[in-house]
């Protein structure tokens, strides 16, 4: 039996909703979360023989200098973002500035906006907003509203990265020992 590899990495903002999206997309329930500390793994097959390989990482700006090498050698993107933060614009362009500065411009990438019944910016104003490109799905994950229909179909259309293979060292003729 072939299983496909997708790997990918969340990214966004304290507190929008990335490991409650994690725990959405494998064990299709919500549990209120402690916030990441750095980054965190998860992984497991998910539909039709595909494995899904996600770097969940943490919103605080302390983490931010770690997250770009998450953005190597992955499969997809996930910016997430708040509807309720004030800031949604200047956050989707920090998050898309960093994607595209660190990420090959080859990996697909979608926007989800969480938090769809609470109070914020109308999801066609930014909708229209942000730059081309962007494919965006308005979502509450504690509901699984726009989840996991809207997320199947996406890991459906990736192909995986191949495998870097891992380096192997040429054997060296002299050892050197200290004692």
């Amino acid at each position: 039996m072939n299983v496909k590899v997708l790997r990918g990495v969340l990214v966004g903002d304290y507190n929008v909703g990335k490991t409650s999206l994690v725990r959405r997309i494998f064990d299709n329930k919500w549990e209120a979360s402690q916030s990441t500390i750095g980054v965190e793994f998860r992984s497991g097959v998910v539909f039709d023989n595909t494995k899904i390989s996600i770097w969940d990482t943490g919103g605080s700006e302390r983490y931010r200098s770690i997250i770009p090498m998450y953005f190597r050698n992955v499969d997809f993107i996930f910016i997430v973002l708040d509807k309720t933060d004030p800031h949604i614009h200047e956050t989707f362009l920090y998050w898309k500035g960093l994607m595209e500065t660190h990420a090959n411009p080859k990996t697909p990438w979608r926007v989800l906006v969480n938090k769809r019944d609470l109070d914020g910016i109308s999801e066609q104003t930014f909708a229209e907003s942000i730059a081309a490109g962007a494919h965006f799905v308005s979502a509450k994950v504690d509901k699984n509203h726009n989840i996991i229909h809207t997320l199947l179909p996406f890991f459906r259309t990736l192909t995986p990265s191949p495998a870097k293979a891992p380096s192997i060292s040429k054997p060296r003729d002299t050892y050197y020992s200290c004692c």
